[in-house]
């Protein structure tokens, strides 16, 4: 029999329900190579026979995070030689969705991987972490996940095979923008104006292309908290009807909140000034997880910018930017990389405000498209670039009045109409004062509306579609 060196197993490498084997031919005389295999505590069988001079073999259809081990040996007409050292790896886990319930919706992932839709399974590398984002239907809510207790908030740690359930339901009834008696300047909204709330809303959701109206909350800095009103009484109720956030951010911070991943609902994150660094929750999950990996930390302006954020472009994503108090300049992250350096002046740099004033951002005229304002304290006036070329030399009707000296600006779309219209939060009462018909001006609880209280001092306001 000819003597015939032994083939060497140098390494598993791991792929979604495959192993890749691959080893040194260190004989000069073989026929091929057999691949023994074996799982678990089995016995090794044989897998497969190769020809002459071959030195890999890619093992497919293999159960999801599953242990499999191999030894490989030369054989020719006179024998076989010796088999190679045992060698082990482990292929990557199963995510399976499913959905379920009366309603309707998707269930993107992070990373990539699930689009349920037409993907509901995917493999990931055993040991990373997967969130989940369910986006309901018009006139669907999600209720909820099933599953293992790592299903339960949508971040899914990959340790095995697992399967996951979104829960749709059919949203009772929409969530009207009432009001509460909040002190002796704030009564309770008109029926009128509840009326005009609810109708907007619901002609929104029948057609599906505003979706749901604006909703309040506030981050507290001091210690890190966010609640947010997501029934849309306007009033903080307990944490199982309204949300009620674990830590995300640190004194300091300023709040901001987007569709950062063109989704619509909108998501949390928080801008340091002090470092011009932003952690944007992408997955929805009340979570900065993946920032290890730089996913959802940016590092765009300068110390002492004042965040903004919208859709510069009208494509349905929200981006960053900032706001330059000193000299009034606004840069926008035109392509969503969170770089500065490579931005084309004309297309996504303005000059507009003064020292004083506060950045404000919003679709004031329902195209879709984010455009730049600004809010000045001490007098209550708001300049809005309704045309959008950042021209504030003149009003053309652009000046409107809203808010008392201290109060801070928010911007929303209360009725779910498409346009955004403004309004202040009042730090020292916890008060929300919006301009619900959208003409700029103040026209009392029962046209407009006036909400809380909610919040407390220390606190700063959030606007958002929290669904």
């Amino acid at each position: 029999m000819a003597v015939m060196a032994a083939a060497i197993l140098l390494h598993g490498q791991a792929g979604a329900a495959q192993l890749r084997l691959s080893w040194q031919d260190a004989a000069s005389n073989e026929d091929g190579f057999q691949i023994e295999r074996k799982s678990g505590s089995g016995k090794f069988k044989l897998l497969a026979t190769t020809g002459p001079d071959v030195t890999f073999y890619l093992d497919t259809n293999l159960r999801g995070a599953t242990t499999y081990c191999y030894m490989v040996r030369a054989y020719n007409s006179a024998g076989h030689s010796q088999y190679s050292n045992p060698a082990c790896g482990k292929t990557q886990a199963d995510l399976s969705i499913r959905k379920t319930g009366s309603g309707t919706g998707t269930v993107l992932s992070i990373p990539p991987g699930i689009d349920c839709g037409a993907t509901c399974t995917a493999s990931y590398a055993v040991g990373s972490i997967v969130g989940l984002v369910a986006i309901p239907d018009a006139g669907s809510v999600l209720k909820g996940w099933k599953g293992k207790s790592h299903c339960k908030d949508g971040t899914v740690t990959m340790g095995k095979n697992v399967t996951c359930t979104a829960v749709f339901t059919l949203n009772p009834a929409l969530p009207l923008l009432a009001a509460t008696t909040a002190s002796a300047s704030a009564s309770v909204v008109s029926s009128g104006a509840l009326a005009a709330a609810s109708r907007a809303a619901s002609d929104s959701e029948r057609s599906g292309t505003n979706g749901w109206p604006s909703s309040i909350g506030i981050f507290r800095p001091s210690t890190g908290e966010w609640f947010l009103d997501k029934n849309g009484t306007g009033s903080l109720d307990a944490c199982r009807t309204d949300s009620c956030l674990r830590p995300l951010g640190k004194e300091g911070d300023i709040p901001v909140a987007g569709a950062w991943m063109g989704t619509q609902a909108t998501f949390l994150g928080v801008f340091d000034p002090s470092a011009a660094t932003w952690y944007l929750d992408l997955n929805g999950n009340g979570v900065l997880d993946g920032c290890e990996a730089n996913a959802c930390r940016y590092i765009y302006g300068e110390p002492g910018d004042l965040p903004v954020v919208g859709d510069w472009t009208g494509e349905g994503r929200t981006k960053i930017g900032v706001y330059r108090p000193a000299t009034g300049e606004w840069h926008f992250d035109i392509n969503g990389d969170g770089d500065l350096a490579g931005c084309n002046l004309n297309s996504c740099s303005r000059i507009f405000g003064g020292s004083g004033d506060l950045p404000v951002v919003g679709d004031w005229t329902g195209e879709g498209k984010t455009k730049i304002g600004v809010f000045r304290p001490g007098t209550g006036e708001w300049l809005l670039d309704f045309s959008g070329d950042g021209d504030g030399k003149s009003c053309a009707g652009q000046c409107l009045s809203l808010g008392a000296e201290g109060d801070v600006p928010v911007v929303g779309d209360w009725d779910a109409t498409g346009a955004d219209k403004i309004g202040v939060f009042r730090p020292g009462t916890g008060e929300w004062f919006l301009d619900l018909n959208g003409n700029g001006q103040w026209d009392r609880c029962n046209v407009d509306l006036c909400l809380g209280p909610f919040g407390q001092p220390g606190d700063l306001p959030v606007v958002g579609k929290w669904m």
